[in-house]
């Protein structure tokens, strides 16, 4: 039986997307994530991790404090690893709400809290990581948007980010093609 025809996979789906809707509910946002799917949660390779059409910059925004809150409410145990788990999602937040009430040029002391910030988030990824990989799950993948996250404080120094975020690694993706191709 597939994942996708489990029950107990159905019971979670519906369970995490009520508890969203929920949240929502009770905290009014703009920048919404739409019911998540289980092929929502399971990309190439068999790696977990949010991805598809609903899972965009915007969205995934929106979803930050959604899963901050979901975080601190499910991973209580005090192990290193439910601790960097919230620490995580903590800290994706706490960049998001810095960057979007932030002006468009960034004082010194807001691109060293993001440089810290920033840091953070990368040192407990790669501890998930390394969970991950010694009891043989497929998670924290590193993507080109995960180690890019370890230079936005670079970017910082111009210019808030929020004003000129792309889809960076796509259109380096085509790039290479190309330069392949010829």
């Amino acid at each position: 039986m597939r994942d996708a025809e489990d029950p107990r996979f159905l019971a979670a789906e519906h369970r995490i997307n009520a508890e969203i809707a929920e949240w929502y509910a009770r905290s009014p946002s703009v920048n919404r994530m739409p019911p998540l799917r289980l092929t929502n949660v399971r990309g190439d390779g068999g790696w977990a991790e949010l991805h598809g059409p609903v899972v965009k910059a915007a969205t995934t925004r929106g979803l930050a404090p959604v899963m901050r809150e979901l975080a601190r409410r499910y991973f209580v145990s005090g192990s290193a690893e439910d601790n960097a788990v919230i620490e995580v999602c903590d800290g994706l937040h706490d960049l998001y709400s810095t960057i979007y009430a932030a002006p468009l040029f960034l004082p010194d002391t807001t691109v060293a809290y993001i440089d810290d910030l920033c840091a953070h988030i990368g040192k407990q990824w790669m501890i998930l990581r390394a969970f991950g990989r010694r009891t043989g799950r497929l998670v924290w993948k590193i993507t080109p948007k995960v180690h890019k996250l370890q230079h936005m404080a670079f970017y910082c120094q111009v210019m808030n980010v929020r004003h000129i975020q792309a889809y960076g690694e796509e259109s380096l993706v085509g790039t290479h093609v190309r330069v392949w191709k010829a």
